[in-house]
């Protein structure tokens, strides 16, 4: 994500998705996809349809952070990190992109994820609003879904 980068209301970004600095993104952008200008427009993909599909697969982005330094050395070989973590299998799991699953939410609301993520129980999105501006906090709590929220980010 390029430096002051506008995204409007409502679209989503795919996975892996790379978006130039001062764009304005007015519709969604599929993964793997490279989007500059106002309004953003796709220019080319960073790789072919097959390695992409491949990699939606294999979800990186779900992996625990042991797991992605373990393998942070295939990181800049796309080849061999699909040769040591794709398997044709991985595609007959049904979606479960975090960002489909985190419900858009409002007034201290939660959501439980699924149960891929185990000490994940709950989060949600707080809205505070002062005389000037409204901000809003994202929360998410681990264990217990009767815990306090431990970990807390203002947005």
């Amino acid at each position: 994500m390029g430096q002051s980068v506008t995204i409007m209301g409502g679209v989503k970004i795919g996975n892996g998705a790379v978006i130039g600095a001062n764009a304005v993104v007015a519709k969604d952008i599929p993964p793997y996809a490279i989007a500059v200008g106002n309004p953003a427009r796709i220019i080319k993909y960073r790789f072919d349809d097959e390695t992409i599909r491949k990699l939606l697969a294999v979800k990186w982005w779900n992996w625990s952070l042991k797991k992605f330094e373990e393998n942070n050395h295939l990181v800049k070989d796309v080849e061999k990190f699909l040769e040591a973590h794709y398997l044709p299998e991985l595609e007959e799991f049904p979606e479960d992109d975090f960002s489909r699953q985190l419900k858009t939410l409002t007034g201290g609301g939660y959501s439980n994820l699924s149960p891929t993520s185990k000490q994940l129980s709950r989060c949600g999105l707080r809205s505070s609003k002062t005389s000037r501006k409204q901000s809003w906090t994202l929360y998410l709590s681990f264990g217990s879904a009767r815990k306090r929220p431990t970990r807390m980010l203002k947005l």
